[in-house]
């Protein structure tokens, strides 16, 4: 058994000639240690159900044939095929399973990403970036916003977040996508009237990047906003 504790993933998308690349490992403690597994194998499906699995839980268990055990005890780097790992409880992988398995790899170009339980501001956002040229995935809700992107992290360029939104605020959804994408651009909406105060930590954290627009949701001021976070000449 093994605890999870973090996750790398890269997919490099296929050009004409070749196959797109994909690098995918998991770092874990162990009882013989800290380990980082490197994930092979062609089963699609069942990294991408893994990989929703690893949002909600952080438990494993891996099988490691009895003649490399040994090296899996002495090596800090360890290569496995992905379907010898598995999740503590035991569950079994059933494809398009409800919630699990059921998102597909992303590929093609990328999206921004918009966060806003107001329909008709969501939809309204959703219009002005596509006018830019820019393909759009919505969401409502702070949880499954933060879902999404770890699921499929190299689907998004940018983030365009209300702070008052269900499941977390937009200033905490803001924090755990910079922490491990500190380029990303992100619009923060204050809500209309209203102010966001930020303890110190965040306020540092915000401060100190210049890919983080603080702003009422004056729409016709998005678009200019969205220019200006990705260096593009209005």
């Amino acid at each position: 058994m093994v605890k999870f504790q973090r996750e790398y993933y890269r997919e490099l998308p296929a050009d004409s000639i070749h196959h797109s690349k994909l690098y995918h490992a998991l770092q874990v403690d162990s009882s013989s240690g800290s380990k980082l597994l490197v994930l092979n194998g062609d089963d699609a499906e069942y990294r991408i159900w893994l990989r929703e699995y690893l949002v909600n839980y952080k438990k494993l268990i891996i099988s490691v044939p009895d003649s490399k055990d040994e090296n899996f005890r002495t090596a800090m780097v360890f290569k496995i095929n992905i379907t010898d790992v598995h999740p503590i409880d035991g569950k079994k992988w059933k494809q398009k399973e409800s919630g699990i398995g059921s998102m597909p790899a992303f590929k093609g170009q990328k999206h921004v990403l918009i966060v806003d339980d107001n329909i008709k501001r969501r939809k309204l956002q959703k219009l002005i970036v596509n006018n830019l040229g820019y393909p759009v995935t919505l969401s409502s809700n702070g949880l499954d916003a933060l879902k999404m992107f770890t699921m499929q992290p190299d689907k998004f360029f940018m983030v365009i977040t209300e702070n008052r939104i269900p499941g977390m605020s937009g200033t905490d959804l803001i924090k755990h996508l910079i922490k491990d994408n500190p380029n990303l651009p992100v619009i923060l909406g204050t809500g209309y009237n209203r102010k966001i105060k930020f303890d110190n930590k965040t306020g540092d954290l915000f401060a100190k990047s210049n890919k983080i627009i603080v702003k009422s949701p004056v729409l016709k001021e998005l678009s200019k906003s969205i220019v200006k976070l990705l260096g593009r000449k209005a």
